[in-house]
């Protein structure tokens, strides 16, 4: 809405109004002046934020949440809104006094089973809606709904729409002001509260747990369950607590939920949490409007090509905002630097960043203020943007699980979205040394994503919902995958300058030896000895693990006799002599014969 429309309303206070005055209470706040002296000023920017549309709270969203953590409740600031349904306990009712007008799939079966009291195991893709299935039974009744996630920007912005819109919600985090928590603990006892959200370690508090067997809970709902299956891609140990805190609170209905669940992590989700005859309900995995590519990049230039194909998507409009993911918070600095001298508006995220240097590059990307970011995996969880239209992997993933998290954060307004993922030979390398201390979990793991990465028959869409134990094929609203559809949106990639690491430049001696060493092997019967041997001992794991090809390649070289010429050898340790020595020396015996 233009400024003068809110001139017009009686308001001086438009978008640009807002966030500047925001700003200076935020500062006054910082300041050391008390927020309860506020209230006439806030309730003027309440007001006002009343008027605003959709893109305009969506551009505001970062000052207006740095404002509300530094607040408690709207209009006297010290206690839980009263705004308290009184109706029916009919999900289309509730549905009804939020200001919706029809379920998602799957929204309204969990919702009558909370209302029911009866467990439920939820699938559901990102941005489908899983939060509408626990917050409506919250707002039903006096008894109080917890909701646990590890996903505190998440949590964050869930309560703030609730408490803005004057539902009775409250919320204990770490980096809240600890006025902020004591109110919240008296609204749980006062039956102020209908809905409280936490993470998994706030019932390391007794004072929290104290509060909350004070009232009757209505239901446990668990956002993110995957994060309770050590089978899963994001395990988090503090999640094994919560079936004894259930407990504690004398066995409440259990609503799990989360977005990406193999059968297995399912199976073991409702085990873990102690579901009891659940309502299983399964959406379905397939996001239609994303499609799936997956770019490879080999031989001399290889990296200098991938920045360049990185830097050819991000210059189309099409593709921002987006989100960059890199493998490691060097990689993160570096590619951010390198898109920047491109004159792009980059900004880089990692944990290694100062507090507020994170902050500000997490709320200059949420406003549009730069519309790529280049980050770790740990960021957009919990990060609310529905616009971002590209999900680049500058490296390979973890696990199929990790991938199609991440991607889901793009599209989630329902447009045209895609997920590039550049592939390396050498990325797998990187997952090879992530897996060493690994159980076979990881393994299976790492074997799924190469499959995904190396295929290059099968639908890439159908091969992530098989993933999940998904039946369906999928039914795209535009282009699938690079598979199923030619990459022709891709613009002609130009290297402009070669881009080689630090010490190892193209074209070394170093890499001619090797080159030729392997060269020369090739044509050794006992080079193709030493692979199958290698290929048995992996057991199922990457033959690399076990020796690279060029220590094979010298071993062929050098036909070591005793184990001190063995040990001679570049890529043998003394471990590995101690495991391999003997066997490698009968197949080098052997050969000589």
């Amino acid at each position: 809405m233009p400024e003068s429309l809110f001139a017009a309303a009686g308001l001086e206070i438009g978008p640009q109004g807002f966030a500047d005055r925001a700003r200076a209470l935020i500062a006054r706040i910082d300041g050391g002046e008390p927020a309860g002296t506020l209230v006439s000023e806030l309730g003027e920017l309440r007001a006002a934020w009343r008027l605003f549309g959709s893109v305009d709270r969506e551009e505001l969203k970062g000052v207006a949440g740095e404002l509300s953590v530094r607040t408690a409740p709207p209009a006297s600031l010290t206690g839980v809104p009263s705004r308290r349904y009184d109706g029916p306990r009919d999900p289309d009712a509730l549905l009804a006094y939020f200001g919706l007008e029809q379920f998602r799939v799957g929204q309204r079966e969990a919702v009558a089973a909370a209302l029911e009291g009866r467990d439920s195991s939820i699938v559901m893709p990102t941005g489908r809606g899983k939060s509408l299935c626990y917050t409506l039974p919250g707002l039903a009744s006096d008894r109080l709904t917890v909701v646990v996630s590890p996903l505190i920007a998440l949590m964050s912005d869930q309560y703030i729409r609730l408490r803005d819109a004057g539902h009775p919600a409250a919320m204990l985090a770490s980096g809240m002001p600890e006025d902020h928590n004591r109110t919240a603990l008296a609204a749980i006892r006062s039956g102020a509260a209908r809905l409280v959200f936490c993470s998994p370690e706030r019932f390391a508090s007794s004072a929290f747990i104290s509060a909350l067997q004070t009232r009757e809970i209505g239901l446990f709902a668990v956002d993110e369950a995957h994060c309770v299956s050590e089978w899963g891609h994001d395990f988090r140990p503090d999640y094994l607590q919560l079936h004894e805190v259930i407990k504690q609170l004398g066995g409440p209905p259990v609503m799990a939920l989360t977005a990406t669940a193999t059968p297995a992590v399912a199976r073991e989700i409702g085990e873990r949490l102690g579901l009891r005859d659940p309502l299983l309900i399964h959406s379905g995995f397939d996001r239609p409007n994303l499609s799936f590519d997956v770019l490879h990049f080999a031989g001399a230039g290889a990296v200098a090509r991938k920045l360049a194909t990185l830097a050819a998507i991000l210059e189309m409009g099409e593709s921002r905002p987006a989100i960059v993911y890199a493998g490691t918070r060097k990689q993160v600095d570096e590619v951010t630097a390198s898109l920047c001298q491109l004159g792009m508006g980059a900004v880089g995220y990692h944990a290694g960043m100062e507090p507020d240097a994170r902050h500000e590059a997490q709320r200059r990307f949420l406003s549009d203020e730069a519309e790529i970011v280049v980050a770790t995996t740990a960021f957009g969880m919990g990060v609310d943007k529905p616009n971002v239209r590209t999900v680049v992997h500058y490296v390979v993933p973890t696990s199929v699980e990790s991938y199609y998290q991440e991607v889901g954060r793009a599209g989630r307004d329902g447009l045209p979205a895609r997920a590039v993922l550049l592939a390396m030979r050498a990325d797998l390398g990187r997952l090879i040394h992530l897996n060493q201390e690994r159980d076979e979990r990881g393994w299976r793991q790492y074997r799924a994503i190469v499959r995904f990465v190396e295929n290059s028959e099968d639908c890439r869409r159908a091969m992530i919902l098989r993933h999940f134990g998904d039946s369906d094929p999928g039914h795209p609203t535009g282009r699938c995958c690079d598979v199923c559809d030619p990459v022709e949106w891709l613009p002609e990639i130009r290297v402009t300058r070669a881009r080689t690491a630090p010490g190892r430049p193209a074209g070394s001696a170093q890499a001619r030896e090797r080159d030729v060493l392997l060269d020369a092997a090739q044509s050794d019967p006992l080079f193709e000895q030493l692979k199958a041997w290698r290929l048995a001992t992996a057991q199922g794991k990457p033959a690399y693990t076990v020796l690279h090809n060029s220590t094979l390649a010298k071993i062929v070289q050098a036909r070591p006799g005793d184990r001190k010429a063995l040990l001679e050898i570049k890529g043998i340790s003394e471990t590995k002599l101690e495991r391999y020595g003997e066997q490698l020396l009968a197949l080098v015996a052997d050969a000589q014969d």
